[in-house]
């Protein structure tokens, strides 16, 4: 596993590192550094986003949480890292046509992230705390939620396994965990080098292979769901897994 050995502070992370600043900074500078592959991967996002508009891998796990879980009427659903709260709400909206409520809460550390999205969720009847992603998990109750999202999140967190170990006591007994990260061993990273999108500095602060991501999980006390080889395919810059709270 790499890591940043020298990580910003959490007090950092609130406004002068938060996403929402390191985010812009470091796509205007890809489009300084290399517009012309910089304007081929806009291009690519824009045509997956026309030609497959409706895949959306992360509501498809959700959608299978909600089964494992026994379809509850009230589905209920941590985003860590939640940002702008777009991601709740929209899992919100595709429940809610099916009859299903689910309840949106979020943990963000930017204050500005946080105030926009506790805003988007209070209307849902959600709640976004804003601390760090561990001391932000433990003030829900123990084993109250079915998912939790973990969506380009741990590759920012300098305790990932403090986090993990966290959400496991905050599930209900095989609740799951939705992890997408950067894929450090995909081809991609090999062939560009330095130049890898998987690297933003100083915000991305591990780097995770499949192996090294697996042992994260199982030494938080979760079991590995699902981790096939679509989940980590190679030539993806990214790659997923289902982690779930052992059963009693």
């Amino acid at each position: 596993m790499l890591y940043l050995e020298n990580p910003p502070g959490y007090a950092a992370l609130e406004t002068e590192y938060a996403f929402e600043v390191t985010h812009e900074q470091e796509r205007t500078r890809r489009r300084q550094a290399e517009p012309l592959w910089s304007g081929l991967s806009d291009f690519m996002k824009k045509l997956r986003q026309q030609l497959w508009p409706q895949r959306n891998k992360f509501l498809q796990l959700t959608r299978q949480t909600w089964v494992a879980c026994g379809r509850p009427q009230e589905f209920r659903v941590l985003d860590v890292g939640c940002g702008w709260g777009h991601m709740l709400e929209g899992i919100g909206a595709a429940f809610a046509a099916d009859g299903v409520r689910v309840i949106p809460c979020g943990v963000e550390i930017s204050k500005e992230l946080s105030r926009i999205s506790t805003e988007r969720l209070a209307r849902l009847g959600g709640q976004v705390i804003n601390r760090p992603a561990t001391e932000g998990i433990q003030e829900f109750p123990s084993a109250h939620f079915h998912c939790a999202l973990l969506s380009s999140y741990l590759e920012h967190e300098t305790a990932p396994g403090e986090v993990l170990a966290a959400l496991r006591s905050r599930l209900v007994p095989g609740g799951q965990v939705l992890i997408k990260v950067p894929n450090f061993a995909c081809w991609n990273r090999h062939f560009r080098g330095s130049k890898w999108c998987g690297f933003r500095f100083p915000d991305h602060v591990n780097y995770f292979t499949p192996t090294a991501l697996r042992r994260q999980v199982e030494l938080a006390g979760l079991e590995v769901a699902r981790m096939g080889v679509r989940d980590r395919f190679p030539f993806s810059d990214n790659m997923y897994l289902v982690a779930s709270a052992p059963q009693p």
